[in-house]
C-alpha cells in the first residue's frame, strides 16, 4: 500500500498564490455554505501548470490551520498506478489526517502509525467515527479489489461527516485519471451530491467531467475555470520568486519570463528556478534556462510523469509524441483521427488509443472531424525535445543549443504576438466606455492632432460624439466568402446618431499599422480590403470607419495618404489622450528593439586559431543581431567587421595559444563588439594601406571595419590590444 498522506502540503509562500487572491476567494464562500450544511461537488478546471495542484494546497492547509472543516487531500494518480490498493489506501489517507486535524498535530502525517495503532488512536480521537474508519480501512485492506474497492471508499467520507457532525470537504487532485481507474462515470452519485462531505477535484479540460463523474452527476458539480495569470500579476508573481531565489531580474527579462510561461504559475516558478543556475539574467539567459528545462529538467519532468500517467503503455506514448509533431507542424483544425491514421501510416487503434491518453492529460481536444493540440509554448518546446531525443537522436546538450537558438530568433515575433494579445484586451476596454461621450475629433486624426500639439493651442477644439458600442471582437473576417482574410484589431458594432436624430448602426474595422514610410501601401491595403468585405457583403456598404493605430507616426506621404483614403489614424500619443478622457487603462504602445530598454549584458567568446573559425564568432553575432531586431542588411556588414577583426587579430597575436577573445555587449542603444589578441600590440594602420599590401589582398582591414561600424577604436592593453566596434542601435550612419 502506497505511504498515505505522504503528499500532505507543506508551508507555501504566499507570494507562489499572487493573483490567485479571487479565486481563494471563491473557494471562501463555498467553505461558508458547507458550514451552513449547504456545500456542493466542484471541479476545477485549468490547462497544465496553471496552478490548480498548488492552489488546492494552499486551501488545505489554510482550512486545516483554522479547524472548522477537515480537508482531506488526496492526489488520485495514486488510483491509476495501484488500482489493486487505491481504495485502502485513500481510506487510510482520510484516516490519518482525520486523526491529525483532531489532535491539532500536523506532524503526525510525516510518521504513519502502525494500522492497529491508528485504529486505536482514531477511536479515542472520533468515537464512532474513528470505529467507522477503522472498520473501514480494515475491511479494504482484507479486500482491496480495485475499481470496486475504489468506489466503495468514496462514500467514507460522507458517512464519517453523516456520523460525527463534522464538515468534510475533500480535494481529489488529478481527477481526470477516474476513468482510467474506475470505469467511465462510475463514481457513486451519492458521494458527488452530499452536502456535508463535499467534492472539489481538479480536472484538465472541462469536457472531461462527464467521462469522470458520468453523465447524470456531472450535472450536480458546478464548474470553475483557471484563467492564465493576467501579465502583470505574472510579472509581479516572477519578481516575487525571483526575490525569493536571490536574483535581481530586469524588466525585459521579467517580460521573457512572462512570455516563456503564458501565464501558468508553475511554469513561472520553474523557470525562475532554472534561471538561478544560469550565469546572468538576461533574455538570452532566460531563452537557454526555459531550453534547459524543457529538454532534461523540471518542465521536461513534469510533462513526462504527466504523459507516464495519462498513457502507462510505452508504445501508446511514442504514437502520441509522434501525433503532438504531427499536429503542430501540421497548424491544421481540419485533422481528425482517421485522417491522421492515415497520414502518418500508424494503426487507426493505435491513433485512438493516443488521442484518449492525449485528452485525459488536457494536451488535445477532438472535435467530431478535428484535432486540436493545446497551443502551450513550455508544451512545445517539451514535444520538440522528447522528439529531437527518441527520434533524432540527438544528444540533450544538442538539444538545448538548437531550442535557445530557435528561441532566440523567435523573441522578437513573440513579444511582438505578446503585445499585440494585450494591445486588443485593452482596446476592448476603450470601446466598453463609449457611450455618447464628447472628445476632441483630432483623436482620430493624425495630422491634425500634431499640429495642435506643436502649436500647443488652447483655444476651442472641435469635438465628436462617440458612438454607443453594442459588440466588440478581434480575429479574421471574410474568409467564409473565399476572401484571403482580413486579421482585425478590433471589430465594432455601435450606433451612432446626431441629436434629435434617430441612431444608425456603424461598424468600426481597427487595425494596428506600421508609420512612417513604410505605412502608405499598408494603408492602401487596409482600404482595399475593407472595399473588397463591403462588396462581398460582410461588412455594411455604408457606414464604416476605418481606423488605423499607428505603431509610429506618419511622414507627410503617409498623412496624404490617410486623407486621401479617408481613413481616421491614431498615433500612440492620441490613445494616451483619449485612454485619459475616458478614464480607462492605456492600450500599451509597441514594444521597440530589444536592446532599447536591455539591461547591459555579455556574451563572451574566445576562438582558437584555425582554419575559417572566424565564421563561428559571425554565427554567434548573427544570432545576437536578430535577437536585437536588427535588418539583415546591417547585420551582413556587422558580421563582415567582426570576421575582418578576428583576421586581423589572428596575423597580429603572439600569445603562444594563438587565441582570441570576443566580447559582445550591449549598452544603452549602442552594440559593442570587442575583439582582443594578446601577445604584442597592434600597430595602427594608416587610413588608407600601402599599394603593394592591397594587391596581395590584406592591409585594408580597419579601412574596411571603418566602412561598416558606426565606431571605432583601439585599445592598447599590457599584453595585447582591443579593437572596439560600436553599432548605434537607434540611430547613426549606419542605424
Amino acid at each position: 500500500m502506497a505511504e498515505p498522506g505522504g503528499e500532505f502540503p507543506g508551508v507555501l509562500e504566499p507570494e507562489r498564490f499572487f493573483g490567485r487572491i479571487e479565486e481563494l476567494g471563491l473557494l471562501r464562500r463555498q467553505a461558508r455554505s458547507l458550514l451552513r450544511g449547504l456545500g456542493r461537488s466542484g471541479v476545477l478546471c485549468g490547462r497544465p501548470g496553471s496552478g490548480k495542484t498548488e492552489l488546492l494546497r494552499q486551501w488545505h492547509k489554510t482550512l486545516f490551520r483554522e479547524g472548522e472543516i477537515l480537508p482531506f487531500w488526496y492526489p488520485l494518480r495514486h488510483s491509476l498506478f495501484e488500482q489493486a490498493t487505491a481504495g485502502g489506501d485513500l481510506v487510510a489517507a482520510l484516516a490519518l489526517q482525520a486523526l491529525a486535524f483532531k489532535k491539532r498535530a500536523p506532524g503526525l502525517l510525516d510518521r504513519p502509525l502502525h494500522p492497529v495503532e491508528l485504529a486505536g488512536a482514531l477511536r479515542t480521537a472520533w468515537g464512532d467515527g474513528g470505529v467507522l474508519l477503522a472498520e473501514a480501512l480494515a475491511g479494504l485492506e482484507q479486500r482491496p479489489g480495485g475499481p470496486e474497492a475504489l468506489v466503495r471508499a468514496a462514500l467514507v467520507p460522507h458517512r464519517f461527516a453523516a456520523l460525527t457532525g463534522t464538515r468534510v470537504l475533500c480535494l481529489f487532485d488529478d481527477a481526470g485519471n477516474l476513468d482510467a481507474a474506475t470505469g467511465e462515470g462510475l463514481w457513486p452519485e451519492e458521494a458527488l451530491a452530499s452536502s456535508i462531505a463535499p467534492l472539489l477535484a481538479t480536472l484538465e479540460d472541462e469536457n472531461l467531467v462527464p467521462r469522470t463523474f458520468g453523465q447524470a452527476s456531472a450535472s450536480r458539480l458546478t464548474l470553475e475555470r483557471l484563467a492564465p495569470l493576467s501579465i502583470e500579476a505574472a510579472s509581479r508573481l516572477a519578481r516575487s520568486l525571483a526575490r525569493i531565489g536571490g536574483l535581481e531580474l530586469g524588466e525585459l527579462a521579467v517580460a521573457a519570463l512572462v512570455e516563456e510561461s503564458a501565464g501558468s504559475p508553475y511554469y513561472l516558478g520553474a523557470l525562475v528556478r532554472a534561471l538561478a543556475g544560469e550565469p546572468g539574467t538576461g533574455t538570452l539567459d532566460v531563452a537557454r534556462a526555459a531550453a534547459a528545462a524543457a529538454c532534461d529538467g523540471e518542465l521536461a519532468r513534469y510533462w513526462i510523469e504527466l504523459f507516464a500517467r495519462a498513457m502507462p503503455d510505452r508504445r501508446t506514448r511514442a504514437v502520441a509524441l509522434e501525433i503532438l509533431i504531427f499536429c503542430l507542424r501540421e497548424e491544421s483544425g481540419s485533422l481528425d483521427a482517421g485522417r491522421l491514421a492515415a497520414l502518418m501510416l500508424k494503426p487507426a487503434a493505435d491513433i485512438e488509443s493516443a488521442l484518449a491518453g492525449l485528452t485525459r492529460a488536457g494536451v488535445v481536444r477532438v472535435g467530431f472531424a478535428s484535432v486540436v493540440v493545446d497551443g502551450d509554448p513550455v508544451l512545445r518546446d517539451v514535444v520538440q525535445a522528447l522528439y529531437r531525443r527518441e527520434f533524432g537522436r540527438m544528444s540533450p546538450a544538442a538539444v538545448v543549443a538548437s531550442l535557445a537558438s530557435e528561441k532566440v530568433r523567435g523573441a522578437p515575433a513573440l513579444r511582438r504576438r505578446r503585445w499585440r494579445e494585450s494591445a486588443r484586451v485593452a482596446l476592448r476596454g476603450m470601446f466598453c466606455a463609449w457611450a455618447g461621450q464628447r472628445v476632441p475629433a483630432d483623436c482620430f486624426d493624425a495630422a491634425a492632432f500634431r499640429e495642435r500639439r506643436d502649436a500647443a493651442a488652447d483655444g476651442a477644439v472641435d469635438e465628436m460624439t462617440l458612438p454607443r458600442v453594442i459588440s466588440v471582437a478581434a480575429g479574421r473576417i471574410g474568409e467564409a466568402v473565399s476572401l484571403p482574410g482580413l486579421e482585425v484589431d478590433a471589430l465594432v458594432w455601435a450606433l451612432r446618431g446626431e441629436a434629435g436624430a434617430p441612431e444608425a448602426d456603424v461598424a468600426w474595422v481597427v487595425r494596428f499599422l506600421p508609420g512612417g514610410s513604410g505605412g502608405c501601401e499598408q494603408l492602401a491595403q487596409f482600404e482595399r480590403d475593407i472595399s473588397a468585405l463591403q462588396m462581398a457583403g460582410e461588412l455594411p456598404a455604408t457606414r464604416v470607419v476605418r481606423w488605423a493605430i499607428l505603431e509610429s507616426p506618419l511622414d507627410g506621404a503617409g498623412e496624404l495618404a490617410a486623407a486621401r483614403l479617408r481613413l481616421s489614424t491614431s498615433a500612440w500619443p492620441q490613445l494616451a489622450s483619449l485612454a485619459q478622457l475616458l478614464g480607462v487603462a492605456p492600450v500599451p504602445p509597441p514594444p521597440g528593439p530589444l536592446a532599447a530598454a536591455e539591461p547591459d549584458f555579455e556574451i563572451e567568446l574566445v576562438i582558437p586559431r584555425a582554419a575559417d573559425v572566424e565564421l563561428v564568432a559571425a554565427r554567434a553575432l548573427e544570432q545576437l543581431a536578430e535577437n536585437l531586431a536588427i535588418d539583415a542588411l546591417a547585420t551582413g556588414r556587422l558580421k563582415m567587421a567582426v570576421v575582418e577583426a578576428c583576421i586581423n587579430a589572428f596575423e597580429h597575436a603572439g600569445a603562444a595559444d594563438g587565441r582570441v577573445r570576443l566580447v559582445f555587449s550591449v549598452r544603452g542603444s549602442r552594440l559593442l563588439m570587442r575583439v582582443e589578441n594578446r601577445g604584442r600590440p597592434l600597430a595602427s594602420l594608416p587610413p588608407r594601406a600601402a599599394a603593394g599590401r592591397e594587391a596581395r589582398g590584406r592591409g585594408w582591414g580597419l579601412t574596411l571595419i571603418r566602412e561598416l561600424v558606426d565606431e571605432v577604436a583601439l585599445e592598447p592593453r599590457e599584453d595585447g590590444v582591443s579593437l572596439v566596434m560600436v553599432k548605434h542601435l537607434g540611430g547613426g550612419e549606419h542605424g
